[in-house]
């Protein structure tokens, strides 16, 4: 009866640690994800900031040599 309980007990810790360790995992998963989302995010707008100076400049340009 001893040998049965500790032999329960430990397939439910196992079980539990296994619950927990796929919990971790999947939270990972999402946090990797996520950085990557905002990576992209700021990527196109740190790209968008560029080619807007890029435009100020040409346009600055422009109206300074054809006055």
């Amino acid at each position: 009866d001893k040998m049965l309980r500790k032999v329960l007990y430990w397939t439910s810790k196992d079980q539990i640690l296994k619950q927990e360790e796929e919990q971790s995992v999947s939270s990972l998963r999402f946090i990797v994800i996520e950085l990557i989302m905002l990576s992209i995010v700021l990527h196109g707008w740190l790209k968008y900031q560029v080619f807007k100076e890029e435009d100020e400049h040409k346009v600055r340009f422009s109206r300074h040599y054809n006055k």
